[in-house]
């Protein structure tokens, strides 16, 4: 069953210490990549957290928002008075360098970095539960992911179901095609009063039907199809695999078109290619 990338989960949890909420969000991407949007405080753990997703997945672009809303009995930040000496240094240094500096209010001093900081509770009073809810979230995003993935499948299976109609539509019309450029070509000779022996007009045809031989494509058009319909009912990562016969199967729509015979090749050639396409731009969100 195909996965999808995009997805979205949420997970609440609440004690004594406030709230704390885990959210995670994935789109498409050709690797894995993880990011991080946590508190200072829980930046310890972002290894172990990234690993836990990395055991789940393996393609798509992760971002992990861990937000502690704390009880209102609980200090929210505090002043980090070390890092402001060390400020309150630094400016008293540069005053003697600088003529007639600008006054700097306590307002510019709360703006620089590491001035406040946040107050959360204990990382070991609050370990279990992160561990806890981030293992929860990653289960509702792979349960939505697979959600998604049985949209896609069925989508894409419509859609390869028409593909596989429009080569046998050709396929059956393939004769009746060879044998009216066949009457074309005559009638073209004998407006122009050229006289054509039999012999003649069927060596040409051999030739015709030579340049615009499509058994070979419909052949690997249909192998494509197969191929694509076997990975759609397997639980592995098979995005990259879908991409690579998508790319196979426009190659040879390419070849149909240019071995055209009349508009219904042509026709058919451009039908398969839309289809191909729409199957393509799916691909690309699945894992």
């Amino acid at each position: 069953m195909p996965k999808s990338m995009t997805a979205f989960s949420r997970t609440d949890i609440s004690g004594e210490f406030g709230s704390l909420v885990v959210e995670l969000k994935s789109v498409n991407h050709r690797f894995i990549e993880i990011n991080f949007k946590i508190p200072d405080a829980l930046k310890q753990l972002e290894v172990e957290l990234r690993n836990f997703i990395k055991q789940e997945l393996t393609r798509g672009k992760i971002e992990c928002i861990i937000t502690i809303h704390q009880s209102e009995n609980l200090p929210d930040i505090a002043l980090n008075e070390a890092q402001i000496r060390k400020y309150i240094e630094s400016i008293h240094h540069l005053k003697n360098e600088i003529k007639d500096p600008a006054p700097i209010s306590i307002t510019d001093f709360l703006k620089l970095p590491g001035v406040l900081i946040e107050k959360h509770p204990k990382l070991d009073n609050l370990k279990d539960l992160i561990i806890k809810g981030f293992r929860d979230a990653i289960s509702k995003l792979i349960d939505y992911r697979d959600i998604e993935g049985k949209k896609l499948k069925k989508d894409m299976l419509i859609k390869i179901s028409a593909i596989e109609t429009q080569i046998a539509s050709l396929e059956k019309k393939l004769p009746k095609l060879l044998e009216l450029n066949r009457k074309r070509l005559k009638k073209r000779a004998d407006e122009l009063a050229i006289q054509i022996d039999r012999d003649r007009l069927d060596q040409e045809m051999v030739i015709l039907a030579n340049r615009s031989d499509i058994d070979e494509e419909i052949v690997r058009m249909r192998s494509h199809t197969t191929e694509v319909k076997r990975l759609l009912g397997t639980d592995k990562s098979i995005g990259r695999k879908l991409d690579f016969l998508m790319q196979e199967m426009n190659r040879e729509a390419n070849t149909l078109g240019s071995k055209s015979l009349s508009d219904v090749t042509s026709g058919a050639a451009i039908e398969l290619k839309v289809l191909i396409e729409q199957i393509r731009e799916q691909v690309q969100n699945i894992e």
